[in-house]
């Protein structure tokens, strides 16, 4: 009973801040600067999105943004599968080497690749530009998007662990049925990594939804910019007392679509985390 109590109180804790968040928004403005503050709305309204909207172009942003998680979301559940199932099955020279090498990524910050990254991507959309006559490097999405296409070693190593718990005798069983690689890969393996997919989708798309860095470095142009940009526009440029009650509305609005996509994933999430863990 007491580690009930002690979890529901730390729940509550926790959850604190998103439902001070959230009551904020309907607050009217006088309201949300009253000591102390009141822990529900005596007076709703709905004058603070308005005015967000008006600050910056927050459903533009939030298209975006949903266009950006999509295709990272697509090329991190193909990449990452194909990788870790080969890896985890197919026998080549130097596998596990170049695991071990992906692995070792994970130990370099990322703040290192910053200036490299935005060299590169410059100099791909330069030269895509010329040959082809299409940028895909700064100011486009292509720097957000592509890598997503190019695997990521933890989601790698997190589907190679989960690939080879699955029984070697159902890979035997379709090749002996003359399936291909391929088809092994797309009709047994992918179907069973559902959970351990479904994490990776979540956590592939969160970090995603939440990057600041990313579209800041590589998106110039204010109708290519994400949600998370205009929160942060919104709360560096708009810092007047009118603007209070906006900045907890707009922050209300960016956190709306990952706490439901939280909702109806958070099953798969426990479940593929305690599968991964376990296996």
């Amino acid at each position: 009973m007491g580690v009930y109590l002690l979890m529901g109180m730390v729940t509550l804790i926790l959850a604190f801040p998103f439902y001070y968040l959230a009551t904020s928004a309907f607050k009217p403005t006088a309201e949300l600067f009253e000591y102390p503050p009141t822990l529900f709305p005596r007076e709703f309204t709905l004058d603070h999105f308005p005015l967000a909207f008006e600050a910056a172009p927050f459903p533009r942003m939030l298209l975006n943004t949903l266009v950006i998680c999509s295709i990272t979301v697509t090329g991190a559940a193909i990449s990452n599968s194909l990788a870790a199932f080969a890896i985890a099955r197919l026998r080549f020279p130097f596998r596990t080497l170049i695991f071990g090498c992906m692995l070792v990524t994970l130990m370099i910050p990322g703040w290192i690749s910053l200036v490299p990254a935005y060299v590169f991507w410059r100099d791909v959309g330069r030269t895509t530009l010329n040959l082809f006559g299409v940028n895909i490097g700064v100011n486009t999405i292509g720097p957000l998007v592509i890598p997503a296409f190019l695997t990521s070693a933890y989601s790698t190593f997190l589907m190679r662990q989960y690939f080879m718990t699955i029984p070697k005798e159902l890979e035997e069983a379709a090749r002996i049925d003359g399936a291909s690689y391929f088809r092994i890969y797309w009709r047994i393996f992918l179907p069973l990594s559902f959970p351990v997919l479904a994490v990776i989708c979540l956590v592939t798309f969160m970090a995603s939804w939440n990057d600041l860095l990313g579209p800041l470095i590589y998106l110039s142009k204010p109708e290519n910019q994400t949600i998370t940009v205009g929160l942060s526009y919104l709360n560096t440029q708009h810092m007047g007392v009118i603007y209070r009650g906006a900045r907890f509305s707009a922050a209300l609005m960016a956190a709306i679509p990952i706490l439901t996509l939280y909702a109806f994933t958070n099953k798969y999430l426990i479940r593929g985390i305690v599968l991964g863990g376990l296996k």
